[in-house]
């Protein structure tokens, strides 16, 4: 998915709020199409590696057009070698078509890893699937001033002193915000985070979507801004960074990618 950033005005802003796209989300079910374009993917497996039950991957860098249509693919790794792995790879990124009613913004350069699994038999990811067209949360209802004015923290209050935080949370499908927690408050220990936090029962967002369904689960950080003179914003880490992994077995990634 491209997966976001806007800049706070005074007040409250949701993050991420961008539309993006990703072939297939870890919550949906294989559909019928889906399972036959992964039938036709197969095709693409290299023969001898087929035949000795050979797993593999190949690593591309390749562009994407405005229907999310992978183009222009170099090979730069295959491993093992000499199973024609690479090949196999390029063969498959030419077929890609993307999504004519999608409209995405182009990227210039991906680092794709393909993944070929001889059981269960699949290759991730498959550019033969449809992109799903990723709309993600945006405010529905944003408190008010008022609001804000009322669960400001007395002290910080009597004292003019303005402040910030920052919350996160989970959006369901009708929008509504559970699991919230402070992420950061600044200054620390004025009671700006708490404050935060009790105003998240009056915030109504969008859900994301997929292809135009509401789905559960999306994080989403909400900036509260608390009087005049806020301290400067800290930026926070990048949600949609990777997390360390283990090194995984071919046995567990082919297991992981079957779906």
């Amino acid at each position: 998915m491209l997966s976001t950033a806007t800049a706070v005005p005074a007040g409250l802003l949701a993050e991420p709020a961008s539309p993006g796209y990703q072939e297939k989300p870890a919550h949906q079910e294989k559909s019928a199409a889906d399972r036959a374009a992964d039938n036709r993917a197969m095709m693409y497996y290299p023969d001898r590696a087929f035949r000795q039950q050979v797993q593999g991957a190949a690593r591309l860098i390749c562009a994407r057009d405005e229907h999310a249509a992978y183009k222009h693919c170099t090979l730069t790794e295959e491993f093992p070698k000499d199973y024609a792995f690479g090949p196999a790879a390029l063969k498959l990124m030419q077929a890609s078509k993307g999504r004519p009613d999608l409209t995405v913004p182009p990227v210039e350069a991906e680092t794709v890893t393909m993944v070929f699994c001889v059981w269960p038999p699949s290759i991730t990811p498959n550019p033969l699937r449809l992109p799903r067209a990723i709309t993600m949360p945006d405010w529905r209802t944003r408190p008010s001033a008022e609001q804000i004015k009322a669960v400001y923290p007395p002290a910080a209050l009597a004292a003019n002193l303005s402040g910030r935080a920052i919350v996160r949370c989970e959006v369901g499908v009708d929008g509504s915000l559970s699991g919230c927690s402070v992420a950061q408050e600044t200054p620390p220990d004025q009671g700006f985070g708490q404050a935060a936090l009790k105003l998240t029962a009056s915030m109504v967002m969008k859900p994301m979507t997929v292809d135009g369904v509401p789905q559960p689960g999306a994080i989403v950080r909400l900036p509260v801004v608390f009087g005049d003179n806020p301290p400067p914003r800290v930026p926070l880490p990048d949600l949609s960074a990777p997390e360390p992994k283990p090194q995984k077995t071919w046995a567990q990634i082919c297991r992981a990618n079957g779906g």
